[in-house]
């Protein structure tokens, strides 16, 4: 036994062993290795807070109309953004100068007016002879009216002339009576001019313009349409220019027509009766 004692004690180390030190030398770089990557997940999980708060608060900055459809088809947590693009507003319905529809005493003829409240609307039966003759009186250049013309409804029989487009798209109707060459204008203003006036004016004025084109069609775009026929039509009496083709004498108008009832079977000129 002591001699086998002192034969280790002569021999040479044991060497040691490969595998062993290959797991030493892996442990000493792991650590630095997953603090590393410890290190980076924190800085990911950083920006993205950093993102998601950025994105907030554009959403936020954004009018509601542009965040509300992406907000109501986004199902995460942050809403998706998209860069805006600028739309072109829808163009407006074109509209007639400021005068189309007339300024100053040609006002009236849209029943805009303060005044027009006072108007007696008990229809009085005259003929176009009648109107055409009256003394014409000295005619503000304001929205004044004058009585008892231009304040009080009319009614007539009248026989079509002609119709046409005026000022502001209203339609002009050329009246013709039992005297040569004696004719009366009237005027149906188009809606848009009458904005303004009461509900009840508005509506006799429309249905009176809509009864009138139903009955003989829309005025040419340029020039006159000859009608014939009859009608029975109620309107207010306005003072209107007497250097204008068609206009009565004294410059007596019927504007606006109230009401309009044609009485014939047909406006066209051309349309042969038949025989009974």
């Amino acid at each position: 036994m002591v001699r086998a004692y002192f034969r280790s004690l002569d021999s040479p180390a044991r060497a040691p062993s490969p595998t062993l030190d290959a797991m030493h030398h892996r442990t000493r770089w792991l650590a630095p290795l997953a603090a590393f990557v410890a290190a980076l997940a924190l800085l990911t999980l950083a920006l993205a807070a950093t993102d998601r708060a950025a994105v907030t608060a554009a959403a936020i900055a954004l009018p509601f109309r542009n965040v509300a459809p992406l907000l109501a088809s986004d199902s995460g947590d942050a809403p998706t953004l998209v860069t805006a693009t600028a739309t072109a507003t829808p163009s407006a319905t074109p509209t007639a100068p400021a005068n189309a529809c007339g300024a100053g005493h040609a006002s009236l003829v849209n029943l805009t007016d303060p005044a027009a409240a006072a108007i007696a609307r008990d229809p009085t039966a005259v003929t176009v002879g009648f109107l055409a003759t009256r003394p014409r009186p000295t005619v503000p250049a304001g929205a004044v009216r004058t009585a008892p013309f231009e304040t009080t409804v009319y009614s007539l029989e009248a026989t079509l002339v002609s119709m046409a487009y005026g000022p502001g798209r209203s339609v002009i109707l050329i009246l013709g009576g039992p005297g040569a060459g004696i004719t009366l204008r009237a005027i149906l203003p188009d809606q848009p001019c009458t904005t303004g006036a009461t509900d009840a004016d508005r509506s006799a004025t429309f249905g009176a313009r809509i009864a009138l084109l139903k009955a003989c069609g829309n005025p040419p775009a340029s020039g006159t349409k000859a009608l014939s026929g009859s009608a029975t039509i109620t309107g207010t009496g306005f003072w209107g220019p007497t250097n204008v083709a068609d206009a009565a004498p004294n410059g007596l108008e019927l504007a606006p027509l109230l009401s309009f009832a044609f009485t014939s079977p047909s406006c066209d000129p051309n349309h042969a009766t038949p025989t009974p």
